[in-house]
């Protein structure tokens, strides 16, 4: 684990000096120190963990190029062709693997490059910064442009607290945020400081920029095997992705529910120990909560009993708003975990076992959405196929024939109309229940927005639709958001099915190739039917119950309700004040309907975030604002 901090300028030189109170502000990054290498125009910095590297806290420079960055690599073996072949790599650190792979092969080397990282490499002769990060942004990497340059950080704070300009909420994130209309990963919610996308490198010099996309979910395929071997092939690909996460690491802890997407995680990690293939110890951890129909205790002892790991289990504390709102600050923006032990109990646990690495089941439901497998059979084969298929939907969804016609219809749009229905979404939160101002919607629906390719704006019912969606915003934001809070207690983030090898894998699977037994994540239950117990693998996956959210709600309610009984003054610009207290006033009965519920949650943390916002404005180096 590390973090960077650089800044270029391409019209005086740059003092180190400059870039100390950007990395005083990452020292949680950090058990080894720091380090920074200045040039005329550009000075780049990094906190790191040391593991042992003699070399550890020194920036790597080859010739003219240095780098810098947060980087887990999985596929060193990958990159040495790139960088000179295997005797000229032996020994060599993945930073020294990164430089040398660019100056032999030039930028393409990134499509060999495979891990979770975010860096920067520095080209003093062609005074060109090369800002990279991974395939689905599991490593932060944010920017502001200056006058005469740009500047680069890990976590937005650092450049919030040393920027040149106001300190300003992003208008465009808060609607985004509060109406639930995510719409692409660029923007944070400070105003002009950015985020580099997934699956890019921003390449900027005295020029200009440009964005070079090198990977892309849908396109990157790989040959299916034979139809018998689908859902082994599958969970080999998940188990290696889990194994080489854990090599080179001290351990992880798996986060492990009652649900597939974790429990495969937790089974992925059992074949590995079956083989003695298992690089580093691993536990798992859960969150039970006694007396509430959220409860999946009996799924989670069965798993545990069946499996060899080290298995914690703790009730998550649902009053300690206080800290609550300082993960805010912690995560840079108002979206964290509600259930704030889901997070601190697990970083708590996986310090005990000196572990350092956190694994949790995000990304299945993209990967493998058994709702995309029926909608892509939907839109082909004949018309008998297709309402055997539809029916088949409707009766898994609980819905009706009727429920299929909305989504099947709208993938058969154009893409330019599409495009126009994207110009139109901020149009459309002037609904009863969207809580931001007429008029901020009608000024973000002029401006331009600019769609990477990849972006899942408007949902695409592809075949690769639900894989695309591992790049969307909201997953991004989730990420973010989890990898700053176990950032700030010493632990990286990884999420094993948010990896290359297994989302190209599914992704080359036709409709006709993905099997399907009238019930969700068939891969998962069919590969590992011989690692889990038959409860599990027969059970139909649920939602978080209302009984714990209505209590949830109740006990954080009665605080915000009484510190925002109107709008707060920091929101105003925002949040209609009578729409505010129209939903408030409807969530005052016993079971509020979960829409108004969501919208007045969103509207509470956001004005909470604001009201310190405008405090870290007068306190910057103050962390915990709240």
């Amino acid at each position: 684990m590390g973090g960077l901090a650089v800044i270029v300028d391409w019209e005086r030189t740059v003092d180190p000096i400059t870039v100390a109170p950007m990395l005083a502000l990452i020292t949680h990054r950090s058990t080894g120190g720091t380090g920074q290498t200045g040039f005329d125009h550009t000075v780049i910095a990094e906190t790191r963990t040391s593991r042992g590297a003699s070399d550890d806290l020194t920036i790597t420079t080859v010739g003219s190029l240095s780098i810098v960055g947060d980087i887990r690599l999985w596929n060193r073996d990958g990159l040495r062709g790139r960088a000179g072949g295997h005797a000229a790599t032996s020994g060599m650190t993945d930073r020294r693997l990164l430089v040398e792979a660019y100056r032999r092969t030039g930028i393409g080397f990134l499509d060999d490059v495979d891990g979770d990282f975010a860096f920067i490499i520095w080209d003093d002769e062609a005074q060109r910064v090369i800002a990279v990060r991974d395939r689905f942004g599991m490593k932060p990497l944010f920017f502001e442009r200056t006058p005469t340059g740009m500047r680069f950080a890990s976590e937005p704070k650092q450049l919030a607290a040393t920027s040149q300009r106001p300190i300003e909420p992003n208008a465009r994130s808060i609607a985004e945020y509060v109406t639930g209309h995510f719409q692409e990963t660029r923007f944070t919610f400070f105003e002009g400081m950015e985020r580099v996308r997934p699956a890019t490198a921003l390449i900027v010099d005295p020029s200009g920029e440009r964005v070079h996309r090198y990977w892309d979910p849908s396109t990157h395929t790989v040959p299916p095997p034979p139809a018998d071997d689908i859902a082994n092939e599958f969970r080999d690909r998940l188990a290696d992705s889990v194994r080489r996460r854990l090599d080179g690491t001290n351990g992880a802890v798996g986060h492990l529910s009652g649900g597939l997407d974790s429990t495969a995680i937790a089974a992925a990690a059992h074949v590995l120990a079956d083989q003695d293939h298992l690089p580093a110890p691993f536990h798992t951890v859960s969150a039970v909560f006694p007396g509430y129909e959220i409860d999946e205790s009996v799924w989670i002892d069965e798993i545990a009993a069946m499996q060899p790991f080290p298995h914690h289990g703790f009730i998550p504390g649902i009053d300690d708003i206080e800290k609550f709102e300082a993960d805010m600050w912690i995560a840079d923006q108002p979206r964290v975990n509600r259930i704030r032990d889901m997070w601190s109990e697990t970083a708590t646990i996986a310090q005990a076992n000196d572990a350092d690495l956190v694994f949790t089941g995000i990304g299945g439901d993209q990967i493998l959405d058994q709702g995309q497998l029926l909608i892509d059979r939907i839109r082909s084969g004949s018309l008998q196929q297709r309402l055997r298929d539809a029916r088949a939907y409707a009766a898994w969804t609980g819905g009706s024939l009727v429920d299929v016609a909305d989504p099947v219809l709208r993938d058969a749009l154009p893409d330019g109309f599409k495009r126009t229905i994207r110009g139109l979404l901020p149009k459309w939160g002037s609904s009863a229940r969207t809580l931001i101002r007429p008029e901020l919607w009608e000024s973000l629906a002029s401006e331009p927005i600019e769609f990477a390719p990849f972006e899942f704006d408007f949902p695409s019912l592809t075949q690769v639709g639900a894989i695309a969606s591992t790049q969307h915003p909201s997953i991004a934001w989730i990420n973010e958001a989890q990898e700053a809070v176990y950032a700030s207690r010493g632990l990286d983030l990884s999420q094993p099915y948010l990896d290359r090898t297994v989302v190209e894998y599914v992704a080359s699977l036709s409709p006709a190739q993905r099997p399907f037994d009238g019930r969700s994540k068939t891969l998962v239950r069919n590969g590992f039917s011989d690692w889990l117990p038959p409860s599990v693998l027969e059970r139909r996956t649920k939602t978080v119950a209302d009984d714990y959210l209505d209590v949830l709600f109740a006990r954080h309610g009665s605080y915000f309700r009484n510190r925002y009984p109107g709008v707060s003054d920091a929101a105003l610009d925002y949040l209609d004040d009578g729409r505010y207290l129209e939903l408030l006033n409807a969530t005052d009965t016993e079971h509020p309907d979960s829409r108004d519920r969501e919208s007045v949650w969103n509207a509470w943390t956001l004005m909470s975030w604001l009201d310190g916002l405008t405090r870290y404005r007068q306190s910057p180096w103050n962390t915990r604002v709240p």
